[in-house]
């Protein structure tokens, strides 16, 4: 999911979703994007030169389906997990 964020504005290079997502070791991070891809959700493109540069970006005939998945899937958070705060002592109702 938190690929799909990173995404969600457009191509993104796999050094900046390894800065994004410090927590997903680079193994866990190339396998989750590799499954994506077989999916037929991302698309990785190789940018070439001397320094290898890929980056990864929805394919664009997914693109308005996964936004839209993002977007109810932000709504339902925000309405239903958001934890209710006390505003008086901060603890949860």
């Amino acid at each position: 999911m938190h690929i799909l964020c990173s995404i969600r504005s457009g191509p993104v290079r796999l050094g900046q979703l390894r800065r994004e997502l410090r927590t997903a070791s680079k193994k866990v991070l190339t396998e989750n994007l590799r499954e994506l891809e077989e999916s037929g959700l991302v698309v990785r493109r190789d940018l070439g030169g001397s320094v290898r540069h890929v980056e990864y970006d929805f394919r664009d005939e997914m693109r308005p389906q996964i936004q839209s998945m993002l977007d109810h899937l932000a709504a339902f958070g925000e309405k239903f997990c958001a934890p209710a705060v006390n505003s008086a002592n901060g603890v949860r109702k």
